[in-house]
């Protein structure tokens, strides 16, 4: 069988500073895969970075796979000859790996236009409808569909950037009335609030604002420049979820708890992700039924991960991500699975159903490290995996990249211990980060280990 692994960027981007580092690295592993099934031959269309897929490093693949075909796209091919490059491997299957990229998360929204063709061809396909991906994108559209669906979300106000500032763009207009109407709905929220790009990701460009005068204030500042949304702020646990499937066939692997800043939003850069959760900390039952409910309205078919709070034994879906995420490495450590075997496994779904036993793990986000001292992070036998994501040539630090390694707690040294004392053993694992940080960000790191295992039960 021909299997065609893919994913698309619409963005372009200097290739000759933008270097993906992963450990082990992504060949090596889906080279085991394509060993490992040795009746079937694997071909990657895929367009750099080629996250998931590809190990590439400063305008050059790394690596490549003997027992792999590989097509890179140029980033300028739109969807229709996308199509026409995987029909010619003569496909029996297709999978999207969906990633994203800055500046807009609509990569899986390309992919989709391409499965669709591929549809209409009669290909096998496992990836989310267009549809879908569009309802998931705009975070107004989201909180929208939730709504009317009867699941649980913060309140929202959508703000209509051209039409908020239309008064200064027109001088036939005395009045604004939509202004006038978005500050009376601001008065109707309870604060604080969240202020979000309806189309942006990773927390980027968010802010926290106490009342709805600096929220009024912020909205007729320069730094208001795109359609928003203000949301509710709801104290509580940040969780992430991710789900494998399609229709008759979803896998929701558990919960794993995210850490937040001084502002209680998740951080894109020094963040951490421990887990999995389990039914002392959260209501697991509960939360498998809403995702298992938001996978068929939505129809899922592939990979998706879900934001949520869980406040007071209640959950709220903050986003939806119909795509893989920063949070796949950390699902695969905890399946005892390599991220390639993860991606994989979604055509059956076979070992996910499998595994009732999970591995704790712990990924944090550390600065990011030279080649040399990434040689060294690979040889600590404390570390399970490491991924560093660089963009030497972003305006921007946030928008550098990261470094992420995982550590794992093995099964036999964790059993009958609770989620708390989980963290704490691999908290203890920590120290050998310390020559690859800045004092300061290693008491910040371990201030932030110490928050979220407040959350987690004695």
């Amino acid at each position: 069988m021909n299997i065609v692994i893919y994913n698309t960027n619409t963005t372009s981007f200097d290739s000759e500073f933008f270097c993906i580092s992963s450990y082990p690295s992504l060949t090596s592993q889906w080279e085991k895969i394509a060993s490992q099934h040795p009746q079937h031959r694997f071909i990657f269309v895929s367009a750099l970075p080629g996250m998931f897929l590809l190990d590439y490093s400063h305008n050059q693949l790394k690596e490549q796979a003997e027992n792999i075909t590989y097509y890179i796209l140029h980033s300028r091919e739109n969807f229709q000859e996308i199509t026409q490059i995987i029909l010619s491997y003569q496909p029996d299957l297709v999978l999207s790996a969906s990633y994203w990229i800055h500046p807009f998360d609509w990569l899986p929204l390309q992919d989709a236009l391409v499965a669709e063709l591929l549809k209409k061809k009669g290909i096998q396909t496992l990836c989310h409808d267009s549809k879908t991906v569009l309802t998931c994108f705009n975070k107004s559209k989201t909180h929208n569909f939730l709504i009317s669906q009867g699941l649980p979300a913060p309140k929202q106000v959508y703000i209509h950037h051209e039409l908020y500032v239309s008064h200064k763009n027109r001088r036939e207009i005395l009045h604004n009335p939509y202004r006038e109407f978005i500050f009376s709905q601001l008065e109707t929220l309870q604060y604080p609030v969240v202020v979000k790009d309806t189309v942006g990701f990773s927390s980027y460009g968010t802010e926290v604002l106490q009342n709805a005068h600096q929220v009024k204030t912020y909205l007729d500042s320069k730094r208001n420049n795109f359609d928003r949304v203000v949301e509710e702020y709801i104290p509580g646990i940040q969780i992430g979820v991710e789900i494998h499937g399609e229709p008759g066939n979803y896998v929701v692997f558990p919960p794993f708890l995210f850490s937040v800043n001084k502002y209680g939003i998740t951080s894109p850069k020094l963040g951490c992700k421990f887990g999995p959760l389990t039914e002392k900390d959260v209501n697991l039952t509960d939360l498998y039924e809403l995702i298992i409910k938001v996978s068929k309205t939505l129809q899922f078919k592939g990979s998706a991960q879900i934001d949520l709070i869980y406040s007071q034994g209640q959950w709220y879906i903050l986003e939806i991500n119909p795509r893989l995420s920063g949070m796949t490495s950390t699902c695969a450590a905890a399946l005892s699975l390599s991220v390639a075997e993860y991606i994989f496994d979604q055509i059956t779904n076979i070992k996910a159903k499998h595994i009732v036993d999970y591995q704790s793990v712990l990924n944090i986000k550390i600065p990011l490290q030279e080649e040399k001292n990434l040689e060294k992070l690979r040889k600590l036998p404390e570390i399970y995996a490491i991924e560093q994501v660089e963009n030497k040539k972003a305006k921007q630090q946030r928008e550098r990249g990261y470094c992420q390694v995982i550590f794992c707690l093995e099964k036999e040294n964790s059993s009958n211990t609770t989620s708390k004392e989980k963290l704490i053993l691999l908290q203890e694992k920590l120290s050998v980060l310390q020559p690859y940080m800045s004092a300061e960000d290693f008491i910040q790191l371990e201030n932030t280990i110490s928050e979220m295992s407040s959350f987690l039960t004695i």
